[in-house]
């Protein structure tokens, strides 16, 4: 007999663990055509009770490829979605079989905190501070007016980098310039420091801008 293709898929709990405060990601390894999120069930564990849970699901993307599932996670409990069969069929009319994803959320003490503090002269726009992985990739990213303050909150540890962008017209992002208007792009300043990150503890830095 032909084996029957199906529609496969990932999620963001690696291990059983999600990481705090960040939402359950699915990702499909094909855009998504048909789908009833009404048929998943989340059911939240603690102890011997069992609650079936509301939580907020919707697509990630245009492509419909990574469904976004966010819900105010409890760290003292477990959780687990259930995936009827066929809830979710791709591009291709290939379904997903029934699947169960147990997770909990990984405990606050193994975080640390990053906050920047920007020394500057000039108040009069923002600054982009981006987080930065070791790759150079942006991790996340802070605007930060008046109270040159950037708190990055809980971090999982690891060693990041820090990028300013002065964002002159205050629109959020980086602006290359406009040659025949004579704009120059926006300035872009990198720190010349790696910063380690660790476990239950709490690093600042203050930035002369």
């Amino acid at each position: 007999t032909e084996a029957v293709t199906k529609l496969k898929f990932t999620h963001s709990a690696m291990g059983g663990r999600l990481e705090y405060g960040r939402p359950l990601m699915l990702t499909f390894s094909n855009p998504v055509k048909g789908y009833s999120l009404n048929r998943l069930v989340l059911s939240s564990i603690k102890g011997k009770d069992t609650t079936i849970i509301q939580a907020s699901a919707e697509f990630a993307d245009s492509i419909q490829r990574h469904l976004r599932i966010t819900y105010n996670w409890d760290p003292e409990s477990r959780y687990d979605l259930c995936i009827p069969d066929s809830a979710f069929t791709d591009m291709f009319g290939y379904s997903c079989d029934s699947t169960h994803i147990a997770f909990v959320m990984k405990p606050v003490d193994e975080y640390g905190k990053f906050v920047v503090t920007l020394n500057r002269q000039d108040l009069s726009f923002p600054v982009i501070v981006q987080l930065l992985t070791d790759k150079g990739s942006v991790a996340d990213q802070r605007v930060v007016g008046n109270d040159n303050r950037a708190d990055f909150g809980l971090l999982p540890p690891a060693t990041y980098g820090l990028k300013a962008i002065m964002d002159t017209n205050a629109n959020g992002r980086w602006d290359t310039g406009i040659f025949l208007k004579k704009i120059q792009p926006e300035k872009v300043q990198v720190h010349p420091k790696k910063f380690e990150v660790r476990t239950n503890w709490e690093l600042e830095e203050t930035w002369e801008l």
